[in-house]
């Protein structure tokens, strides 16, 4: 209890100060309330203000060095600002989309040089028909036999055209110098 409500004494004449002056009554109150942890905690926060205002002052006085050394640099500035303006530049913006999207271009390509490579493998199809000399006088299905050397000619032709049409398609693709370099002249 008397942690809670400690007993002080005072004197006649203190009780009359306390009760004129408000800054006295408050003083009663105050000795009251244990601000030992707030103390602290203003104490740690002035220390945590002077550390970061010599560590402002440091980097102000480290900026002002730099800028004078900018200043001895005569140009520079304009030129960072030139180049600034010229990354910003939609031309070269596209530069970039152009990288992104060569990954794209690159796939097909391969796409086409690997197909281009199954279709000129000569043995791709093969059929051999029997000769004409191997069959019968009157073979019983002449006409699909016909037929089959009919399809596998068509095929072949097939084949032929579209080596000769994937060959043209490559070489196209292929030819823009911008595509070999991977640079565009925009």
């Amino acid at each position: 209890m008397p942690s809670f409500f400690p007993i002080k004494g005072y004197s006649q004449s203190e009780i009359i100060e306390y009760a004129r002056e408000p800054l006295a009554r408050l003083s009663l109150l105050d000795a009251l309330i244990d601000i030992s942890g707030e103390q602290d905690a203003i104490l740690k926060a002035k220390a945590d203000l002077r550390r970061n205002a010599t560590d402002l002052l440091q980097h102000e006085r480290e900026r002002e060095r730099a800028d004078k050394q900018l200043m001895a640099l005569p140009g520079l500035r304009e030129e960072i600002q030139r180049l600034s303006a010229f990354l910003k530049n939609p031309e070269v913006r596209k530069q970039e989309a152009w990288q992104e999207e060569r990954a794209v271009f690159d796939a097909f390509v391969q796409a086409l040089h690997t197909l281009g490579d199954n279709v000129a493998d000569d043995t791709l199809f093969q059929v051999h028909l029997p000769a004409d000399d191997d069959l019968p006088a009157e073979p019983v299905n002449a006409d699909l036999l016909n037929r089959l050397g009919e399809l596998r000619d068509d095929v072949a032709h097939a084949l032929t055209s579209a080596r000769e049409r994937l060959g043209q398609a490559i070489r196209e693709f292929e030819r823009p110098a911008w595509f070999r370099t991977g640079i565009r002249v925009l």
